[in-house]
């Protein structure tokens, strides 16, 4: 057995993602136990390509012609693991259904043939339980996630289309739910737990974060959380959220515990939301520690959550729409600018993943 570690390049489709439920199941034997396997890191999340040249420069088979059907994909493209051992994981790596485009349709893969897969990277978005909110889980242990590629052990899995429900639509989509996050895991604190902070508030006290949402919807509310922690030795420290020069929040802190066993620092939340007036604005922190200048704080991560219109620009584009789901609900999704040549992949479960038609 052998692995090695390789590099792809991101390439263009159009995702969906809704919810299923899973069984656990159990595997006498990992796939790893037998055959060649080549080891592939990935940061992002997203559709990747692999071509016959780089099949070639890496080496990867015996060297001869191969067939393209064999080569095949696996991973299970998790976060972080969970640390109740009762809640449910994939126990071995499950392979990931590819489409494959044999242009010359001769078997090999060989000139301009290629292979594409959906992929997750290791930082994972998750809705709410009680709210229509999302949130981030970063996966403090890597800032990749893993990936194999085999070749042989005949047919591999497809992707395979499934048809729209042919009802009548209870409501149309044309916007839809995106978010990203700032997240810097750069100094524990106490040099020890899960806790990592990012940007430091101290002879600096103000930092300018941007954010672009292409074709963000100006009608929706943009949602903003911002988590922070400060040292302070009395309270009424703060830090104001603004929105270029428009403030529209304000987290404050108490002071940190002094006696033994209290906490070193003090955290504080910040849920707001503003109006946008464009794709691209900035999130502009500002710690207030004039009422004690000894006073410091730290970012631990900012989320964005807003809504886009669905509109396909020739890119990448993951979309998903929490205002569609409910009980009888049947959703027409509406893409504008998309053409015939256009596919939509439901890649809710990565190792299910099937073309809609």
């Amino acid at each position: 057995m052998k692995f090695r570690n390789l590099k792809f390049l991101t390439v263009v489709i159009l995702l969906l993602q809704v919810h299923w439920s899973f069984s656990q199941t159990w595997t006498n034997n990992s796939v790893l136990s037998s055959g060649d396997w080549y080891k592939l890191s990935l940061d992002a999340t997203g559709v990747y390509k692999i071509s016959p040249s780089f099949i070639a420069t890496n080496n990867i088979g015996d060297g001869s012609s191969i067939n393209i059907d064999e080569i095949r994909i696996y991973g299970n493209g998790v976060g972080i693991l969970p640390a109740n051992s009762s809640i449910f994981r994939k126990d071995d790596l499950q392979e990931i259904p590819v489409k494959r485009v044999d242009v010359n349709q001769n078997g090999i893969f060989d000139g301009s043939d290629y292979i594409l897969f959906y992929a997750k990277g290791p930082h994972e978005w998750k809705k709410a339980s009680n709210s229509n909110d999302f949130g981030h889980t970063i996966n403090f242990y890597r800032d990749v996630n893993f990936y194999f590629i085999t070749v042989g052990n005949g047919q591999g899995k497809e992707i395979q289309s499934a048809s729209l429900n042919s009802g009548i639509p209870t409501n149309t989509v044309i916007s839809y739910d995106d978010f990203q996050f700032k997240e810097d895991e750069s100094d524990n604190l106490v040099g020890a737990g899960r806790t990592w902070v990012g940007d430091l508030f101290d002879f600096t006290l103000q930092y300018n974060y941007g954010f672009n949402f292409p074709d963000l919807d100006l009608t929706q509310p943009v949602k903003v959380r911002v988590n922070a922690v400060a040292r302070a030795s009395t309270g009424n420290t703060r830090m104001k959220v603004n929105i270029s020069s428009l403030p529209i929040d304000t987290l404050t802190f108490s002071a940190h515990g002094t006696i033994q066993g209290a906490s070193y620092v003090s955290g504080a939340l910040g849920k707001s939301q503003f109006l946008p007036n464009g794709d691209n604005f900035s999130v502009s922190l500002i710690y207030d520690n004039s009422q004690n200048p000894s006073g410091v704080a730290w970012l631990d991560y900012i989320e964005i959550q807003a809504r886009r219109q669905l509109f396909w620009r020739a890119n990448s584009l993951g979309f998903r729409d929490i205002n569609s789901v409910g009980i009888g609900n049947l959703s027409q999704f509406k893409i504008s600018n998309a053409n015939s040549a256009v596919e939509i992949w439901d890649v809710t479960d990565i190792n299910k993943t099937f073309s809609i038609y």
